[in-house]
């Protein structure tokens, strides 16, 4: 893997669709609460137990999520809800893949960031990078999945979204692109992007966003190598994760949502699946993994998830992981991540900084502000732990 400065090995996807972040599925269902709609049934609808917390380690797969659109759309209009289920997914909702956005030394290698990891992203389109012209470059959505007529459209407006929320996030609240093309959108589509976007908006042949080139390649201010190459390590091993994550592994997963009450035994598992114990233990190897990696991985992720609020000790954590002994939860973190959960907890707030920073700085000088890779290397996102 090359460094920062540059685009650096492919990692991409086959064209199979792989299992989803539950994130969208969680701004879905927090958008109906807020309507005054139970989210219970279109939760249960499509497949997720009513108990399990969307906000956690859990998966969907495509059709899941076809299906969440879909029911969701039922009490709110297309590109009403893509647009407000996009306003809830800043950087910081894509954990790893968020900090290697943040972290990135150019809008070019963030640009690679979206298309090597796009699932981390919940992308459910591919991303190409086109040179319009002299000053501009083409952001172009495409299809990649054979979505459903009534669903493709709303998948295009919900990347395209999300990518403009990050790109504010990255480069300030004030940055607006030059236009937008949305391939297939209705009229009330393209006012209500055009109106969150603040940028002329057009139905064409293709799907594209168009910002100027000029700073595609200046270095931004919250690049930082150490980081960024921590990060993209981290998405790749999540990458591999997601490869093995068959039915099976994903209702494994999300049996495991609930671990205050303690980790289910194997046996218990097993009875609660359908099968016999060696029945699951042989399926699980045929796939390359076990019930104890599995049950690593859905902690990691939680912890992760919980060390991103504030107000939620280590103790607490741990006792919510099913840990009886908050050191035996330290130990494994530190397996898991390299790192304790406090030097993980303040890499997140460092990088929160960050982007406040970048804000800040918008608003006082009226201009999108960049420094040297250098000066940026001097400002680390982890701390010692």
């Amino acid at each position: 893997m090359r460094s920062n400065k540059g685009s650096f090995a492919t990692f991409g996807f086959s064209s199979a669709a792989p299992p989803f972040p539950s994130g969208e599925a969680w701004c879905f269902a927090t958008i109906l609460r807020e309507r005054g709609i139970d989210p219970a049934f279109p939760m249960q609808a499509i497949g997720i137990p009513e108990t399990s917390r969307l906000d956690s380690a859990c998966y969907l797969t495509l059709d899941q999520v076809i299906s969440m659109h879909r029911l969701a759309r039922r009490y709110i209009g297309c590109a009403e809800l893509e647009l407000a289920v996009a306003e809830r997914q800043h950087i910081n909702a894509y954990g790893n893949a968020g900090l290697a956005v943040m972290s990135s030394a150019t809008l070019r290698v963030v640009f690679d960031i979206w298309r090597e990891y796009r699932s981390l992203f919940g992308f459910k389109t591919e991303l190409e990078i086109r040179r319009k012209s002299l000053p501009s470059v083409e952001i172009h959505v495409n299809d990649m999945f054979e979505l459903p007529p009534d669903v493709r459209v709303a998948a295009r407006l919900l990347d395209v979204a999300k990518i403009l929320v990050m790109l504010r996030d990255i480069l300030g609240r004030g940055f607006a692109v030059e236009h937008i093309s949305l391939h297939g959108a209705t009229h009330d589509d393209l006012q209500r992007l055009s109106q969150f976007a603040n940028c002329p908006v057009t139905e064409g042949r293709a799907t594209s966003i168009t910002i100027p080139a000029s700073i595609c390649d200046r270095t931004l201010l919250h690049a930082h190598e150490v980081t960024f190459l921590r990060s993209v390590q981290q998405c790749q091993l999540e990458i591999e994760l997601f490869r093995r994550h068959p039915a099976l592994v994903t209702e494994i997963r999300n049996r495991l949502d609930n671990l205050t009450d303690g980790v289910p035994s194997f046996s218990a598992l097993a009875r609660d699946i359908g099968m016999s114990e060696r029945t699951l233990r042989r399926r699980l190897l045929d796939l390359g993994t076990s019930y104890t990696a599995i049950l690593d991985e859905v902690r990691f992720e939680k912890a992760r998830l919980l060390l991103l609020q504030s107000g939620v000790t280590t103790d607490m954590i741990a006792r919510k992981l099913g840990y009886t002994e908050t050191s035996n939860f330290r130990h494994a973190f530190r397996r898991w991540a390299g790192h304790s959960p406090q030097s993980f907890r303040e890499g997140q707030r460092n990088m929160l900084c960050f982007q406040e920073s970048q804000r800040t700085s918008f608003s006082q000088h009226g201009s999108l502000s960049f420094r040297s890779h250098a000066e940026a290397s001097h400002a680390p996102m982890f701390v010692a732990g």
